[in-house]
């Protein structure tokens, strides 16, 4: 199975890179650069700009999936210029459906993306259900759910297949420091160079919890659980 990754340098990109590379599948990853794309077997790296129609028909061209990745910004910092934040991610994914509709290839697309950000705010501060009603507070949320009616549209209209995975706090290896999403490998790496985490929302969260209990001296190697996360 031929299967393309559009933002594969990312920390869940990374990953699904190495996990797809180890099969038997042809693995085609589309980025600007070579810097940071690791040395990986069965895998084709093709170098462009998803602003560039061109550029995106030869990357979805044979492919049968194609697993969709990149943005730019946050929501700490989307809402900071919302016409680049648009012109950053919504206007790239955009042009890559454009190609696909232009191949008429119909492949299955999987795009990632947030298991928080696009819901309305919630005063029982309780886990989100994909039934629950959307209405994203910043422009980070908006772009996502319109990237899922897009998706939506092109799939209505029989030219891909899609799946939408709503990602909430994904979390493995220590994320960076300056990583502002991440709220498990953020805080800990914060608590382990004795540095303040900042956290959108409520301050009585679950995660305020967390982090000031793991804030103390740790005795031993248990956590303790604080309840469900939310957004």
């Amino acid at each position: 199975m031929a299967t393309g990754i559009v933002g594969a340098t990312g920390f869940i990109g990374s990953y699904l890179c190495q996990q797809l590379s180890g099969g038997h599948q042809t693995l085609r990853i589309f980025a600007r650069s070579e810097a940071k794309i690791p040395s990986l077997s069965n895998t084709e790296v093709l170098l462009g700009n998803l602003l560039s129609g061109a550029d995106c028909e030869r990357f979805a061209s044979g492919l049968e999936v194609i697993y969709y990745l990149a943005h730019t910004n946050n929501p700490f910092n989307s809402d900071l210029d919302q016409a680049a934040d648009v012109a950053l991610n919504l206007v790239p994914f955009l042009t890559l459906l454009s190609a696909i509709r232009g191949l008429a290839s119909k492949p299955h697309v999987v795009y990632f993306s947030s298991g928080g950000a696009v819901y309305a705010p919630s005063a029982a501060r309780v886990p989100y259900r994909e039934c629950d009603p959307c209405a994203p507070t910043t422009s980070y949320g908006i772009l996502k759910l319109t990237a899922e009616q897009y998706l939506r549209l092109a799939a209505e209209r029989g030219e891909l297949t899609a799946t939408v995975l709503r990602v909430g706090n994904a979390y493995g290896t220590l994320l960076p420091q300056y990583r502002t999403q991440g709220l498990i490998g953020v805080a800990l790496n914060q608590i382990l160079h004795r540095n303040r985490s900042a956290f959108l929302g409520m301050p009585k969260t679950s995660a305020t919890t967390c982090t000031c209990r793991m804030s103390r001296p740790w005795r031993g190697r248990h956590l303790r659980p604080t309840g469900p996360s939310t957004s």
